[in-house]
């Protein structure tokens, strides 16, 4: 069936409605032996449409709008004011803000909508941008860290602003929105549940009233040692109305005392579908339990709702009711290593981050077992095996981490928030301080320990400041060629083909160049990990006995591994093989005499593993592994650029 697209729309993510075509096939039959095929491409412009600056320019953002000349309005970047953002580090929740950035750009005025601190200091502001046209900025600033970031969005616009540090003072800079905010949409029909294109615009959908629910919901924050810091309580009617509703409000004690835990809250809020009620928390250095109070909304329509908030300590162990310990199994994939990919799986509360307009989002578990969590981390850990960062399950190694060497990746079926996406992520957000994690969402995956692994390697890519693999004419390139050697780029759709690698680009039409092995090991804090054998005859590591086994990894392309082996004379023979879930190389192997003559070679076409056998006199042989292409990257085939993973040896020597 040919694919169709049609055009969704989401507001969820940042506020800012990212647009997003969604290709959809028809899923193969339950007795089918392949997966759910599930297919993603974001919007591109039209040749027909004029340059992105000067579509800006039309809706009146920043430097384009007030360009002397249409050159002006190309440029990318432009200085502006150091103190541009000074407002923001003292504004409060609810209070209007004006942004000077340069005399050549109007300034931006705005309502502080959520503020928070995280735990190592980063303040978090979340600005609701005046129009027109209306955005949001994020404003994320750690004075200690030396760090600061903003960024600004406009729905329905295909560009973005990102503000940071240079020199003594500030740039602004112009981009595309999918290079600051990307997501993979990996959904079959049946996940998606929404009609095909054709019946969506024909059908009519029937006329139900629904009455109209109230929910409130609560959250959890640490009280903090100085400043002030905000627990949001939001509160929703499902469904919307058409016409805001006025609910009283008011805080409550319960082990929380207001005046000295928290500041008391009251007054009334108007809503139609959704609004945060922010209640300050008051630092303390007190050492005590964690303590709870109360919101309650009242309207006499709609009934009295209550929710809970937690404040929970930070100045010293103290005894607390046992919780229920995580039963995801622990692994690592380089103890030890300064950075680390953490695989969140058992559930977590995120707020203050910003993801969601920093309100709170409580993630489940993923709901996978311990299986097929095994297999998300060794095909994950395969993927990133070349670098020295630690692939873990472990929220204690994740913590112990700096927080700029690190990104964690919840894994989870709550999308609610989001939309119906297979993985979303901040590009470049691996060294942000703070803890502002990727997504990736197991239901849309079909819980397919597979697609899972893929949309983790993929989004944990974007944080490490790459972007999407595609060609001229689809954003996400699916790969090529059949069989064991089908190849695809980990940025681009990994899901269809076995082998899947880093790419720079080389297949036919590629239109993303990005070198990914030198941007990932290059400038997030981590290089690639030290080699584990020696690469010529007199450093070859020994094998030993008539039945030799040993493992060992390719982590450059210039990386060979050397064995060396004596045989009393006699047929040799070795099977050098990938990993059994998501191997990312090629084998080929050698033996090499003692003047170093090749005598055996072993590269087979369509197979990623290498057997070689020989005939042999007595003598020291050397057995040479190398990571190795096949055919050519521009008809089908691929490079040895990336063709790097682990390995073992197995063998029989006379």
């Amino acid at each position: 069936m040919k694919p169709r697209t049609y055009i969704i729309l989401s507001g969820a993510v940042l506020s800012a409605a990212l647009v997003i075509l969604l290709t959809k096939e028809r899923t193969p039959s339950p007795a089918a032996s392949t997966p759910m095929e599930q297919r993603t491409q974001l919007k591109t412009l039209p040749d027909a449409q004029p340059p992105v600056a000067e579509q800006a320019a039309l809706q009146g953002t920043l430097w384009e709008a007030v360009a002397a000349t249409p050159r002006e309005a190309e440029r990318r970047t432009i200085p502006i004011a150091a103190d541009s953002f000074a407002p923001v580090a003292t504004a409060r929740e609810g209070e209007r803000i004006s942004l000077h950035l340069s005399e050549r750009i109007p300034a931006l005025e705005g309502t502080v909508t959520n503020t928070a601190v995280q735990e190592d200091g980063t303040r978090v502001t979340h600005i609701a941008v005046d129009g027109p046209p209306a955005g949001e900025m994020i404003v994320q600033e750690n004075e200690e860290a030396g760090f600061f970031l903003a960024q600004l969005y406009y729905p329905g616009l295909p560009v973005a602003y990102q503000f940071r540090g240079t020199g003594d003072g500030l740039t602004a800079e112009r981009h595309a929105v999918g290079d600051l905010i990307c997501s993979t949409t990996e959904e079959g029909e049946v996940t998606q549940g929404l009609p095909s294109p054709e019946h969506a615009a024909k059908a009519k959908k029937p006329k139900v009233t629904t009455p109209t629910t109230v929910s409130l919901t609560g959250g959890t924050i640490v009280e903090g040692s100085s400043g002030t810091r905000s627990l949001n309580f939001t509160l929703t009617l499902t469904p919307a109305l058409k016409k805001a509703v006025s609910f009283d409000y008011a805080t409550a004690n319960g082990t929380a005392t207001a005046g000295s835990d928290y500041t008391t809250r009251q007054g009334k809020i108007s809503v139609k579908s959704s609004a945060v009620i922010s209640v300050p928390i008051l630092p303390d250095t007190v050492v005590e339990p964690d303590e709870t109070f109360t919101l309650t909304v009242a309207n006499s329509s709609y009934g009295t709702t209550t929710a809970t908030g937690t404040i929970t300590n930070d100045d010293a162990t103290v005894p607390t009711t046992p919780t229920e310990p995580s039963t995801v199994v622990v692994l690592n994939s380089l103890p030890g290593a300064d950075a680390c990919i953490y695989l969140d799986l058992d559930g977590q509360s995120v707020s203050g981050t910003a993801w969601y307009g920093g309100k709170l989002i409580n993630a489940l578990p993923a709901g996978i077992s311990n299986e097929k969590v095994q297999e998300v981390w060794k095909r994950v850990s395969e993927d990133y095996l070349p670098f020295a960062v630690n692939v873990t399950t472990d929220a204690n190694v994740f913590a112990a981490t700096a927080p700029t060497r690190r990104i964690r990746c919840i894994i989870t079926p709550t999308n609610e928030w989001s939309g119906n996406y297979g993985g979303i992520a901040y590009v470049s957000s691996f060294t942000w301080p703070g803890d502002t994690p990727c997504w990736v969402f197991s239901d849309v995956l079909s819980n397919s320990a597979r697609f899972i692994a893929d949309a983790v390697s993929h989004e944990v890519g974007h944080t490490l400041g790459l972007s999407h693999d595609g060609t001229g004419s689809v954003d996400y390139y699916e790969g090529q060629g059949t069989g064991a050697t089908g190849w695809t780029p980990i940025m681009g759709s990994g899901y269809y083909q076995p082998l899947s690698q880093w790419s720079k680009g080389e297949y036919f039409g590629a239109s993303n160049k990005q070198d990914d092995l030198a941007i990932i090991g290059g400038q997030n804090g981590f290089t690639f990990r030290a080699d584990d054998h020696g690469n010529t005859p007199a450093t070859a590591t020994a094998l030993t006995g008539s039945s030799p086994t040993a493992g060992g990894f390719i982590g450059t392309r210039d990386d060979v591994d050397a064995f060396a082996f004596t045989t009393a004379g006699g047929t040799v023979s070795f099977t050098i093989s990938t990993i059994p879930l998501g191997s990312d190389v090629d084998l080929s192997a050698q033996i090499l005499n003692a003047s170093g003559t090749v005598v055996a070679t072993a590269n087979p076409l369509g197979a990623l593993n290498a057997t070689l056998s020989a005939s042999l006199p007595a003598g020291t042989y050397t057995l040479v592994i190398d990571g190795v292409g096949e055919g050519t990257a521009t008809a089908k085939g691929y490079t040895d650029y990336a063709s790097l993973g682990a390995y073992t040896i197995s063998g029989t020597v006379p």
